[in-house]
């Protein structure tokens, strides 16, 4: 399927990737690495699933299909979930048109997070919302993610811990009575302890070493920097805030 892909291609992306997230341009080199991913990973992989009939024909298909992403090495280290052709448009679509990614470590991990939650139940959500401060820069679309899942869940189905309230020990007690939680805040990659890689809250940081000691959930979306960023020379030992989160079960 992925006869043309090669390491030295996938090696090339994750240096280009790192390198570009520092800069002033890095929108512009982004789109270009999402573009040769595109071409490379997941055009064809889109192709083949459709051709098995897992993702419709349509752009928009209703539902979108969800797919899960098992990668290992430095694959895992590339938002493929983002890819998509260069100049995208409603006639150029690209992999957030057509799917629902998210990304798991193991298959046998994926099984487990379902069956820890009966099937008759449906899942409680956590919304942990830091808008940021001056130290650290304004987040001023957190509060509006937060708004959009209230909207699609119901109001009354989402417990939500917002900027003050959002503090260490708060989040932790809420992570071990929830299935599903949306963290929306800003995030560290620490590159010569990855342990101490963490979420930003109100009154410091939660780490990856505490994130590993929850009784984990099903799902964590994470829309906060350098959460899944990892290490390049240590791409099969990667320990980030989402290696932490699947490490605890979601």
């Amino acid at each position: 399927l992925l006869n043309n892909l090669t390491r030295s291609q996938i090696d090339y992306a994750v240096a280009d990737l790192h390198g570009a997230l520092p800069g002033d341009d890095s929108r512009r080199e982004l789109k270009t690495i999402l573009a040769k991913l595109w071409e490379q990973i997941c055009q064809p992989v889109l192709a083949e699933l459709q051709a098995l009939s897992v993702v419709g024909d349509g752009l928009h298909s209703t539902p979108l299909a969800h797919i899960r992403w098992c990668l290992t090495g430095r694959l895992a280290m590339l938002p493929l979930h983002a890819a998509g052709p260069r100049r995208q448009s409603r006639k150029r679509p690209g992999m957030l048109d057509w799917v629902i990614s998210s990304y798991i470590p193991t298959l046998s991990m994926l099984l487990e997070s379902y069956s820890r939650r009966a099937s008759s139940r449906e899942p409680r959500l956590l919304a942990v919302c830091h808008s940021g401060n001056s130290e650290r820069g304004r987040l001023p679309l957190a509060k509006k993610e937060v708004d959009v899942l209230r909207t699609y869940a119901g109001t009354e189905n989402v417990s939500v811990i917002m900027d003050n309230a959002a503090r260490v020990n708060t989040v932790c007690d809420a992570l071990r009575g929830s299935d599903w939680v949306h963290f929306a805040c800003h995030g560290t990659q620490s590159i010569t302890n990855p342990m101490d890689s963490a979420l930003v809250l109100d009154d410091g940081s939660l780490p990856v070493s505490r994130l590993a000691e929850q009784e984990g959930g099903e799902f964590a979306m994470l829309l906060a920097c350098e959460t899944a960023l990892g290490v390049p020379g240590l791409s099969d030992e990667a320990i980030h805030v989402a290696a932490g989160l699947h490490f605890a079960g979601f």
